[in-house]
């Protein structure tokens, strides 16, 4: 006899990485229904500037959509955190986010580890640095969940009193190559 086609389904849920009955900064309700489906925690995801390709050129500040979706396929809610923002501010989104994450991007300003920059040193934000190095401090003494993904691992190196080597091959000629693009 032929095989009956399986019915429909929906696909399953992506594995939750982040799990808290409530999140931080908010209170509980008082519901069953909140330790059944809890709120995602929100993680904050500093931003990078960018400009628009088209007049009137105006500074953006953006992502790389996977930052999101990985965000959103662990459970979380992403949240952007834009440049152009004051101390104040800054620490009253640290407070409301239950993590972060560091995304890639271009180079930490040498300035930061006492260095003069290299011919090789490209895409750097200043104040993208100044407002992740302060995340990170932040973070570490509070002891809030901090993601790190390329250049998000060196700021936490920096943030941390670490240096960099600007330039793997020209400063480490022997070293494994470090260029994937």
């Amino acid at each position: 006899k032929g095989r009956r086609a399986a019915p429909c389904s929906r696909p399953p849920r992506p594995t939750v990485l982040f799990a808290r009955p409530t999140r931080q900064g908010r209170p509980s309700t008082g519901k069953a229904d909140e330790l059944v489906n809890p709120a995602p925690p929100l993680i904050g995801i500093p931003a990078y500037k960018s400009n628009a390709c088209k007049p009137p050129h105006i500074d953006l500040y953006a992502l790389h959509p996977l930052y999101s979706a990985g965000v959103l396929a662990g459970g979380g809610a992403p949240l952007q955190i834009p440049h152009g923002i004051d101390r104040e501010t800054l620490r009253a989104i640290f407070e409301r986010v239950d993590g972060l994450l560091l995304a890639g991007g271009g180079d930490v300003d040498p300035a930061f580890y006492h260095e003069t920059a290299h011919d090789y040193v490209y895409g750097v934000d200043r104040e993208r640095d100044e407002i992740e190095m302060m995340l990170v401090r932040w973070a570490v003494a509070e002891g809030k969940p901090l993601f790190a993904i390329c250049r998000g691992i060196q700021v936490m190196n920096v943030a941390s009193g670490g240096s960099l080597y600007q330039d793997v091959l020209s400063e480490m000629p022997n070293a494994i190559r470090h260029a994937y693009f």
